[in-house]
């Protein structure tokens, strides 16, 4: 597994013999900013290296299944888990969204995802990027129906979408019958436009949503605050 300097996954830096993590900024603000319960059944849709899942893990003391498509993904995601000092609280298979809800409605407390789509946005070229970010047209009606499924009837999600797709996102919720619980608007630095929303999401009416903002970088490009903050837990380079 490849590095993305100048950052590893903390958990793993005392474990000589494992493979640094490619980790991603997207994975990291969302499993940092996310409140899981800790005890029950949490689910990660899409994966990938096990990231969210494991962050999971090293937050809380529930039982955590991740599922993926992408076989090359589950291969990756089971050596970090068996690597892990939560083995035993976490699972990955190869499903679908689709075929899992259909077997497991109603179980999860919490689910957690940086979804694999992009509703508007362009494909990318690279095959297995393709895999990764992209599927059929429907999907995202998928995701959201197969969420609602999967939830208990006080479950919570959280995902992290690329900003431009707000809009179609909440107007599928409505379609879904969920409902906004939080949001956090991520700008990468001061003065910029945002560039992520992380929503979290549940069953319930919600009387009032919250909401927040996060910047990434200050204006001289040091690190913010509050981003330190968040993600303190996660980042070996907060503590450098």
């Amino acid at each position: 597994m490849g590095t993305v300097n100048p950052f590893r996954f903390k958990q793993f830096h005392v474990y000589d013999h494992i493979s640094t993590m490619k980790v991603g900024t997207d994975a990291v603000l969302l499993g940092a900013w996310s409140r899981p319960p800790q005890t029950g059944n949490i689910l990660d849709i899409g994966t990938g290296c096990g990231i969210l899942a494991l962050m999971m893990a090293q937050k809380t003391n529930a039982d955590i299944t991740a599922i993926d498509i992408h076989l090359q993904s589950v291969k990756q995601a089971f050596m970090n888990f068996s690597e892990s000092p939560w083995k035993n609280r976490l699972n990955v298979l190869e499903i679908s969204l689709e075929s899992f809800s259909e077997n497991n409605a109603g179980i999860f407390d919490f689910i957690i995802s940086n979804p694999p789509f992009f509703i508007n946005s362009l494909k990318p070229c690279k095959d297995n990027l393709l895999i990764a970010k992209h599927t059929d047209i429907d999907f995202p009606d998928i995701f959201f129906g197969s969420i609602f499924k999967l939830l208990k009837p006080e479950g919570r999600a959280a995902f992290i979408i690329p900003y431009p797709e707000l809009e179609t996102v909440l107007q599928k919720l409505d379609n879904t019958g969920l409902n906004l619980y939080r949001i956090a608007e991520i700008f990468g630095k001061s003065f910029s436009k945002p560039i992520r929303a992380m929503l979290e999401i549940t069953k319930d009416k919600v009387p009032e949503i919250k909401h927040e903002t996060i910047h990434i970088f200050n204006s001289d490009m040091s690190y913010n605050e509050k981003y330190k903050l968040l993600t303190n837990d996660f980042y070996l380079f907060l503590n450098q």
